[in-house]
């Protein structure tokens, strides 16, 4: 069985693979298959050659639960 890594960790491993850092380089770095790096990427929609969007999974989905609640709150009709 391959090494689990930290929901942090492949944080980190997704910024630096973003900012440019080569799927070989992250292996060897955090201990996992290059080919690891490049499925997950690929899964999650990870762009190395989107400068503009240094976003992370774990930010988007934090903006999108707080979509969500508001939304919930305003069709319930609670205040903020």
């Amino acid at each position: 069985m391959g090494k689990h890594l930290s929901v942090d960790r492949w944080a980190l491993i997704e910024r630096q693979y973003r900012d440019g850092a080569t799927a070989k380089a992250l292996s060897a770095e955090h201990g996992v298959p290059a080919s690891t790096v490049y499925k997950r990427a690929s899964r999650e929609g990870w762009r190395a050659d989107e400068p503009g969007d240094r976003t992370s999974t774990l930010d988007r989905l934090d903006r999108l639960a707080s979509r969500l609640e508001r939304a919930i709150r305003h069709v319930e009709g609670t205040p903020r």
